[in-house]
């Protein structure tokens, strides 16, 4: 948090590297709150290359961007409150994305409350506010400064960040599981609602690639074979389908895996719903 309010960093080098202004981050950023379509695509036709690695997300984001393409990337969010539980060390993915970035001052001007907890960031209260809406809610963030390395290797400052767009969706925390092990049809299609949420915030802000992850896999109780499918159908729907050059599936097992509704982890049954 002192970064933040300082607004720069000294990098494990020595440099002294400055971040975008609270004014500018707030600004970059939007909530969606109802369903839209997309009528602009990419300008010309792609074939939508599917990947699935064992990545940190973040780092699988500035691969990409240093391979030439202009990802935004999936923060697996809380629905009711911003950064989820950051401020209590949690080691879930949208806790790891804000101790290693400046996101928290995009979410944070969507909660009065934590606008008034944190006087000294500059944040203003934006008009939309948290939850987000539990069907069709998102946040676009459009500047994003990743300015930590993995926290397995520490946490570094580095000494070149990297601006990653974020979009912020939550899964359904705990949905209801059939017989089957899997989820109920409704709660199925609320999450495919979801899933196109997130394709269209990314398709609205001219996007040519995604870093995606194991949506509500870990601690929300999702099972990751059905998460995989229905992402799969959502992806070869007219309203998706090649309108993305790259759709990157960057999952880590280790943190809430082995579970009763992930006993072989979320990682294998991705790699076998889109063959790799």
């Amino acid at each position: 948090m002192e970064i933040l309010r300082k607004g720069r960093y000294t990098s494990r080098s020595g440099q002294v590297v400055e971040l975008p202004g609270t004014e500018k981050v707030m600004a970059a950023a939007r909530m969606y709150s109802e369903p839209f379509r997309v009528l602009t695509g990419l300008p010309e036709p792609v074939q939508t290359r599917v990947r699935v690695e064992n990545k940190d997300c973040v780092l699988a984001a500035m691969d990409l961007i240093d391979a030439g393409y202009n990802p935004a990337m999936l923060n697996l969010a809380d629905l009711l409150t911003p950064g989820g539980l950051v401020e209590h060390g949690s080691g879930a993915q949208e806790e790891n994305l804000c101790r290693r970035s400046n996101l928290i001052l995009s979410l944070y001007q969507f909660s009065s409350k934590r606008v008034r907890q944190y006087p000294d960031l500059g944040l203003v209260s934006h008009p939309d506010q948290y939850p987000m809406d539990a069907r069709n809610g998102g946040i676009y963030s459009g500047v994003v400064t990743f300015f930590r390395g993995p926290e397995a290797s520490d946490s570094p400052l580095e000494d070149k960040p990297y601006n990653i767009p974020v979009i912020s969706v939550a899964a359904i925390c705990y949905p209801r599981i059939g017989a089957d092990g899997m989820m109920i049809y409704r709660d199925a299609e609320t999450t495919q609602e979801k899933m196109r949420t997130i394709f269209r915030i990314g398709m609205d802000n001219q996007h040519d690639s995604l870093v995606l992850s194991a949506f509500g896999c870990g601690a929300f109780g999702n099972p990751p074979s059905q998460i995989a499918r229905l992402f799969h159908q959502v992806i070869e729907e007219d309203e998706f389908k090649n309108k993305f050059k790259l759709i990157d599936f960057a999952i880590l097992d280790g943190y809430r895996t082995g579970m009763r509704h992930n006993p072989e982890g979320n990682l294998k049954p991705f790699e076998k719903e889109f063959g790799q």
